[in-house]
């Protein structure tokens, strides 16, 4: 249900009788959808084919003969290449339909209403042939690539040379073990590389990320920001106040062009959300802190309570990555039952392995007794990068290596 949904062929959609909705239900087949929508809204799921077809005996919901190249959808579709999609699916599901292989017409038509919605086709004839006379090995191997997003620990940027477009990244600890830390740091780290981001997340509220991320860019303790002493004085001095003003003016001076944003979006909300926000604001990477409270739509359920629930979700967030030519950096859980002290491993992780089938590069973090933190590599695709250490300085907000030759700030 969900690409149709998204695709706008809601409720409302089809009771208007107009807009296409006549050209592809009638009859048996609109009370047929109507059923299924109604269904889907209370439950979040669709209902199994053997009850659908104890309501409907007589018919199984399918693309009826009138979606043809000449139908009023065409007329919705506007692109040609939309219309090419819906006249080649049209004839495949009829086919399909009539050798009673219900199942893959169903298949075929959320693939294409998915193409639909992202406005794509598939590309014909897109072979590349490496024994090309034609194809200049020179000027590929001249191609210099820019860094990619970093994520501002040098020892994991230098081996991946920054996340490139389409990489989905994951960094997976217990509660309290500085993930949301890590990734604001982060995020702030690519701006200052010239990276806009989108941040999304769960436990923080709008304000307590502003403060961490004011403290992060103005060397300030964000605990400080809005407390008095005894006296009614406000902890932040003159001088830390400051920099926290010069410190937005930067973000002032750039906006339109490398912005940090956070999203208003909070628990439960789905990657189709965060898809047209990204397509809204255009940034050069997104952050969410909290994959564990995302939504499938199609399970209904969170990926942090059920697997299949974590495999969609993972899925799609890879696809987006994708789709939209960014990197993707979440955080999630492991479950502190299963828990190894020491090192993150990847049957720890919380909910499902969607992360670990899906992602390029997995991350463990882990909180010391001393307070140090310890990142190690779980799991990635490309090259596997060493161990890290780090502290993090709260009063001077700095965030060090921890080397055998002492301390260097990040």
């Amino acid at each position: 249900m969900r690409p149709f949904l998204e695709a706008g062929l809601t409720k409302e959609w089809l009771h208007s009788r107009g807009h296409g909705a006549v050209a592809v239900f009638s009859d048996v087949d609109e009370r047929a959808y109507d059923y299924l929508l109604d269904h889907w809204a209370k439950h979040q799921v669709v209902p199994p084919l053997e009850q659908f077809q104890l309501n409907y005996p007589a018919r199984v919901l399918r693309l009826p003969e009138k979606l043809l190249p000449d139908s009023e959808l065409i007329e919705f579709a506007v692109h040609e290449e939309r219309r090419e999609i819906v006249a080649e699916t049209a004839v495949e599901v009829v086919d399909l339909h009539d050798d009673d292989q219900i199942d893959l017409a169903v298949q075929r038509i959320g693939e294409a209403a998915r193409r639909l919605d992202a406005g794509l086709r598939e590309p014909t004839g897109a072979i590349f042939n490496l024994g090309d006379p034609e194809w200049d090995v020179e000027a590929f191997l001249d191609d210099i690539r820019d860094p990619g997003v970093p994520l501002g620990i040098e020892a994991i940027d230098d081996v991946f040379y920054g996340f490139q477009p389409g990489q989905l990244i994951a960094i997976m600890g217990r509660q309290k073990s500085g993930k949301s830390w890590t990734l604001l740091h982060a995020a702030y780290q690519a701006w200052k590389a010239g990276h806009s981001g989108l941040i999304y997340s769960v436990e923080m509220s709008r304000d307590i990320c502003v403060d961490r991320i004011y403290g992060l860019g103005a060397k300030v303790d964000p605990l400080k920001m809005h407390k008095h002493d005894k006296q009614d004085r406000p902890l932040l001095s003159k001088a830390e106040r400051r920099r926290v003003l010069d410190f937005a003016a930067e973000l002032t001076g750039d906006y339109g062009d490398t912005d940090l944003m956070i999203s208003q979006h909070k628990a439960m909300f789905t990657v189709a959300d965060i898809e047209r926000e990204v397509d809204e604001r255009g940034p050069h990477a997104v952050w969410i802190d909290g994959f564990y409270f995302l939504r499938d739509p199609i399970t209904g359920a969170s990926p942090g309570s059920d697997w299949k629930a974590n495999d969609n979700v993972a899925a799609e967030l890879k696809v987006l990555a994708e789709r939209k030519h960014i990197p993707i950096i979440v955080t999630t859980q492991v479950k502190e039952k299963q828990y190894r002290g020491g090192v993150i491993t990847a049957d720890t992780i919380k909910g499902g392995g969607g992360l670990l089938e899906y992602g390029d590069l997995v991350l463990g973090q882990n909180k010391d007794d001393d307070d140090m933190r310890t990142i190690n590599c779980v799991l990635s695709r490309f090259a596997w990068p060493d161990d890290f250490n780090f502290w993090i300085d709260w009063e001077a907000m700095e965030f060090s290596e921890a080397s055998s030759g002492g301390m260097a700030l990040l």
